[in-house]
């Protein structure tokens, strides 16, 4: 049986269990028994540094603050009560905030010796226990009840929310974010319990020993300390650092413990809790907790799913508003933490997370209602970053769930156009014909931003539709190589496209396509406008030297193949406008193999449905006077004027070298089109709004699709017509795009169009590859 000494110092009712190992056995032991980690160094120290109150006294030093260890975890708080009320104290529990004032000094009384450890949960307890509890602890620093005048304990509080203590109590604080949790702590104890005994059994036999020892650690524990931030300056640290390194002397504690201390003591203040930090953090928890339970529904200001005062919007900057009331029951009423409504929005202002009128705590907002009714409210708005991750994506889901649609979710002839920058949805357009709307694309952007492949992805999906889509590809931009680095397989390349390189394989169908023609004036007009469109022709007397001469072939020699027009050549004459014809005609024909049989009409070509023919020049430089493009372009619509009912898919790369003179091919189409069952995507690198030679056809594109642009005039001007910031527009990353146009809308069942642009990233169809 283990009998108890009671050792006669200034403490002359301490109780310890003897031990009779020596302390390097117990430094050994202590080694082996107690994890290496911050808490337990703290409580060791904190354990001793109460044995060594009255050494400290002898040398100058007393207590002038206390010491808060944050956690909310009960397995933690246990294991530090039992860490530094060892197992000498005749109590391993905390004295709890919440019991009667007689029975706490019953306690301190009758069961506490050289550290007093509190806990304050406010789970459970309140906030005025813990005023109580503060002003007995800080009682307990300035009030000696021996003649000595030593501080009898060490105030020790664990509580799960430092931040709400007042600032008027200064505190040294240890925050614990993990579990600490053993099994048995009994070994821990009992060395520590053995440690305690040497530490007292040392100070008595060596009084002046350790008197050197310890003026030799507050002398250097001071110069350390006093480099510290003001606020960590204090006496109380000066003791704790001390005890440490004369733990260190004794082979206790190691030095790089004392520059873990060192470095906690040094940061502590800054890191600990505030009551912004508790306000910040109550309000996630209870924000989050509302909308992940679907208690607080989340709309938009001005679009579906619109706002009702039992709901939260999202406003354009960003910010989550709700009414005071809603504010009230769902967020204030539910606080774990007593603090009043003011202090709650003085803490979320300071740290800007709570937007507000001038000298008010409330921001003024518009809201749209379903009736398209406009009302101007206060809100209680704040930064999205008062919830956590999972809330933030399930409003970001809820919020664009009008426009963004789930990738899994069955919509009828739904094309996806952009993926949503951080969730797994897609905003695109209902398409189930060309005769309706505006079925004309305009995508613009700098080299590399990313247009072409978001060209790709629409061709493919056009096609998997069953379109015919027919690609004009002046710059190889669509060659297999290409569609091969943009990650689309070889299986899908090879499936749905065909190529067909001009310069070797000549024009794609049979060009003298006299189909309805039914005289030979038609027959003219028909070939004349194929090289007029070819040719770039737009002075009157051009065309009427053209018009005559192919009048007068025709009449000599029916031109049937394409393989006899270039002996259109031979019979222009010598004057001047003669010899520019010959010439434009020279440059035509001369990109394209003309002497090629080729038996496809455009019946045949559009008879293949679901299938992509991208027609390239190849390696032939193609004249700006003379594009065998617009040649191509021309028969296609003569073609379609008359067989209007096949689905087609024009995409025009780098349109703006094609024919774009008043009255030209294209003009047609674009006005046309929807007539004809066609669709067209042009692209180019430049945009303007004006009405110049390529402005004027953006004007006939119901849908715009805006890729990073060149140069800051271009920003400016889509910055305006998409009603994005500049910045945005400036900043957008490769394969990420703004949207303007008709989308589909979940709200209104089919496609509508929209005010602003809405942006994200280029939709890639799984059957796809990644970049990544």
């Amino acid at each position: 049986m283990l009998v108890k000494i009671k050792h006669r110092n200034v403490f002359n009712d301490i109780h310890l269990e003897p031990t009779w190992e020596s302390i390097d056995t117990i430094a050994d032991s202590y080694h082996k028994a107690c994890p290496s980690s911050l808490p337990v160094k703290v409580g060791t120290v904190l354990s001793v540094m109460s044995r060594l109150l009255p050494q400290h006294k002898e040398l100058g030093l007393t207590q002038d603050r206390a010491w808060v260890i944050e956690t909310s975890d009960d397995d933690t708080a246990r294991f530090m009560t039992a860490v530094i009320q060892n197992r000498n104290h005749r109590s391993v529990e905390p004295i709890f905030s919440h019991m009667r004032m007689t029975s706490i000094v019953d306690e301190l009384s009758r069961n506490v010796d050289c550290t007093s450890v509190f806990q304050h949960n406010f789970v459970v307890d309140k906030y005025y226990d813990l005023e109580k509890v503060l002003k007995l602890m800080y009682k307990q620093l300035h009030t000696a009840p021996l003649a000595e005048s030593v501080g009898r304990t060490v105030p020790i509080l664990i509580i799960d929310s430092a931040g709400a203590i007042p600032d008027e109590f200064w505190f040294h604080q240890l925050s614990i974010s993990n579990s600490i949790k053993f099994e048995d702590i009994s070994p821990i104890q009992k060395v520590l319990g053995e440690l305690n005994h040497c530490v007292i059994k040392y100070a008595e036999d060596n009084p002046d020993a350790i008197k050197r020892e310890l003026k030799e650690a507050i002398g250097v524990a001071r110069e350390q300390i006093a480099k510290f931030p003001y606020r960590v300056r204090s006496s109380s640290a000066v003791m704790f650092l001390s005890t440490a390194k004369w733990l260190v002397m004794k082979g206790i504690m190691y030095n790089e413990d004392i520059q873990e201390m060192l470095c906690w003591l040094q940061t502590e203040v800054n890191n600990r809790s505030t009551l912004s930090k508790v306000v910040v953090k109550e309000i996630i928890r209870l924000l989050s907790n509302v909308i992940l339970s679907g208690r607080l529904k989340v709309g938009n200001a001005s679009s579906p799913p619109y706002w009702n005062p039992d709901m939260a919007f999202i406003s354009s900057d960003g910010a989550i508003n709700l009414t005071r009331p809603l504010f009230v029951e769902l967020i204030l009423s539910q606080f774990e933490v007593p603090i009043g409504h003011n202090k709650v929005f003085q803490a979320l202002k300071a740290d800007d997370l709570c937007y507000a009128n001038p000298g008010e705590d409330m921001k003024t907002r518009t809201v749209n209602g379903a009736d398209g009714a406009k009302n101007k409210m206060r809100f209680v708005s704040l930064s999205k970053r008062l919830m956590s991750e999972e809330a933030n994506r399930i409003v970001d889901m809820t919020v664009a769930s009008d426009m963004f649609h789930k990738l899994d979710k069955p919509i009828d002839n739904f094309f996806p156009f952009i993926k949503h920058r951080r969730l797994d949805m897609v905003a695109g357009q209902i398409i189930t014909d060309y005769k309706h709307g505006t079925p004309f694309v305009a995508v613009t952007g700098a080299q590399g931003s990313g247009k072409t492949d978001w060209i790709m992805m629409q061709m493919l999906q056009r096609a998997k539709a069953g379109d015919v889509v027919i690609v004009l590809d002046p710059t190889n931009a669509f060659c297999r190589e290409e569609l091969s680095a943009h990650m689309v397989p070889d299986e899908i390349i090879d499936e749905y496209v065909e190529f067909w390189d001009m310069s070797t394989d000549g024009f794609p169908v049979n060009i003298p396509d006299y189909e309805g023609c039914t005289n030979i004036q038609q027959k003219v007009e028909r070939l004349s406008s194929l090289l007029i469109s070819g040719m770039h022709l737009t002075g009157p007397m051009q065309k009427l030297i053209l018009v005559s001469k192919v009048r007068e072939w025709l009449a000599d020699k029916p031109i049937n193949n394409t393989y006899e027009l270039p002996s259109l050549r031979t019979i222009m004459g010598e004057t001047a406008d003669e010899k520019k014809l010959r010439s434009r005609m020279n440059a035509l024909f001369s990109t394209v193999n003309m002497y090629s049989d080729v038996p496809f009409s455009w019946a045949d070509r559009l008879s293949a449905k679901g299938k992509i023919l991208v027609i390239s020049s190849g390696n032939a430089n193609i004249n700006e006077h003379a594009n065998p493009f617009d040649i191509v372009l021309d028969s296609l619509y003569s073609y379609k004027d008359i067989h209007r009912e096949e689905k087609v898919t024009i995409i025009m790369d780098e349109f703006q070298t094609l024919n774009r003179y008043k009255g030209c091919t294209l003009e047609a189409i674009l006005s046309r089109g929807r007539k004809l069952n066609l669709s067209a995507i042009l692209a180019s690198q430049d945009y303007t709004d004006k009405k110049d030679p390529i402005g004027r056809f953006y004007a006939y594109c119901g849908t715009h699709v805006f890729f990073r642009p060149l140069g800051e005039e271009g920003v400016k001007t889509i910055a305006e017509l998409t009603k994005l910031d500049a910045n945005v527009i400036r900043t957008l990353p490769d394969f990420s795009c703004a949207v303007l146009g008709p989308i589909y809308s979940e709200y209104y069942q089919k496609n509508i169009q929209l005010n602003s642009a809405i942006v994200g990233e280029n939709y890639r169809p799984d059957y796809v590859g990644s970049y990544d």
